[in-house]
């Protein structure tokens, strides 16, 4: 009976770096090399099984999916898809700690079970905290220390309404979606604000401070005089009795009362931030102020373009894999470069994963992300240490970097370069993807 081993694991869930559309796919990429008991790579199709269970060892069954490994290269190196339909994850699945095993056609399970951890992004949101979520339709809600579900707020809220009651002056029309308005001819008592009227006000005074008297301020003569208006709120004398001239509007005196005056005369606009236009005479207009031009800045000259420049992710852009370099000697060796246009100046996201397969102990490479072919650049070590044992030849590697990016063209050089104090023997690099994504400032 042969015996199967998985290499160089990779787990990754699968987030399209442009199409937000996409973002809730729900399926995960899982990743390896199937080698032989005698460790020399499979390259045969293979059935694997993979189960999800909630203990490192026995537990209960979450998940299951049975998948073809499809063709594999000469390093044994395969690549699944888990979780898309019909074998969808279940929604509560990762809420707790989770264990992934693994079978290879009628073999047994492999262990131990490869323990599924988060992605550095998922890591802003803590499901862990948050409590007593187990019936639907529940919300959240903050205490001051930590989330919790619940059924309806403190407070009140969070249902619907079912009924609403109308007291005069207001009236409703009933049923489980009611209209409230102003019933007729409603009567006000008190003081009335930041209420609009139109047509005559009628009625009779009640008090001394009411606002209006019996009668109406509609004629061509009378603006709001004595007869429409009662002392103690607006005095009689704050209003000239009879109507301004053509064109004057009521103006507060500086003393009091209010008196009527021909409004001044607009000398000049003048365009502000943002705006172009303006004038000293006659008819003048002002227009929105777009800058710039070419690229995504768009060339619309109206507000309701739809080509401003927005925040975010653009052009993301991956090479093919190369095949491996074989590196043995001290010197600067560039693994991969990937070349992506950015619309504006901002930053550019690098991301680089593979493997190492390294000959003998004491052997240390470094591997770097850089603007050029010439310098390491940002960098992680990798290396078998002497006196230290490995669980295979192959290991794999991830490195992320955020460098500056142009307007335009830009050039990003994957670099790896063995350690002269660590030299114990020669290491072979395997690139696997290198990834360039413009971030807008």
């Amino acid at each position: 009976m042969k015996t199967t081993r998985i290499l160089g694991i990779a787990l990754a869930l699968l987030l399209p770096l442009v199409a937000p559309a996409a973002l809730n796919e729900g399926v995960i990429t899982y990743s390896g090399f199937l080698h032989k008991a005698d460790a020399s790579a499979e390259t045969a199709p293979q059935t694997l099984v993979f189960t999800l269970y909630d203990a490192a060892t026995l537990g209960n069954v979450l998940w299951t999916q049975t998948a073809n490994s499809g063709p594999l290269d000469s390093l044994g190196w395969f690549s699944v898809v888990l979780g898309a339909s019909p074998s969808a994850f279940p929604p509560d699945g990762f809420l707790s700690q989770t264990w992934l095993g693994i079978k290879v056609g009628a073999e047994a399970e492999m262990t131990p079970r490869t323990k599924i951890g988060a992605a550095p992004h998922a890591l802003t949101v803590d499901y862990g905290g948050v409590s007593g979520c187990t019936t639907a339709n529940q919300i959240l809600q903050w205490s001051g220390t930590a989330w919790t579900c619940i059924a309806t707020p403190a407070g009140g809220g969070g249902g619907g309404v079912t009924g609403v009651t109308a007291t005069a002056p207001l009236v409703s029309s009933g049923g489980t979606a009611p209209v409230i308005s102003m019933g007729a001819n409603p009567t006000f008592t008190g003081t009335v604000t930041a209420t609009t009227f139109s047509g005559d006000l009628s009625g009779n005074a009640s008090t001394a401070t009411s606002a209006t008297t019996a009668g109406s301020a509609t004629t061509a003569t009378t603006a709001l005089s004595a007869n429409a208006v009662a002392a103690g709120v607006i005095a009689p004398s704050r209003l000239a009795g009879t109507v301004g001239a053509t064109g004057q509007v009521p103006s507060k005196a500086a003393t009091d009362g209010w008196t009527w005056v021909t409004p001044g005369t607009v000398t000049g606009v003048t365009a502000g931030a943002g705006l172009t236009g303006g004038g000293a005479s006659g008819a003048v207009t002002l227009a929105a102020a777009f800058a710039g031009s070419g690229g995504d800045l768009g060339a619309a000259s109206t507000s309701a373009r739809s080509d401003h420049v927005h925040p975010g992710l653009a052009n993301a852009v991956s090479p093919p894999r190369p095949a491996f370099t074989a590196i043995s000697d001290n010197l600067l060796h560039t693994l991969m470069t990937v070349t992506v246009t950015c619309p504006a100046a901002g930053m550019v996201l690098l991301v680089a994963s593979g493997h190492t397969a390294f000959t003998a102990q004491s052997t240390v490479v470094d591997i770097g992300i850089s603007t050029s072919g010439t310098v390491l650049g940002n960098r992680i070590s990798h290396g078998w240490l002497a006196g230290t044992t490995i669980l295979s030849f192959y290991l794999p590697f991830g490195h992320t970097a955020l460098l500056p990016g142009a307007a335009g063209s830009n050039t990003y050089y994957l670099n790896a370069q063995r350690q002269a104090a660590y030299a114990g023997g020669n290491v072979n690099v395997d690139p696997a993807s290198f990834v360039a994504v413009c971030i807008r400032n």
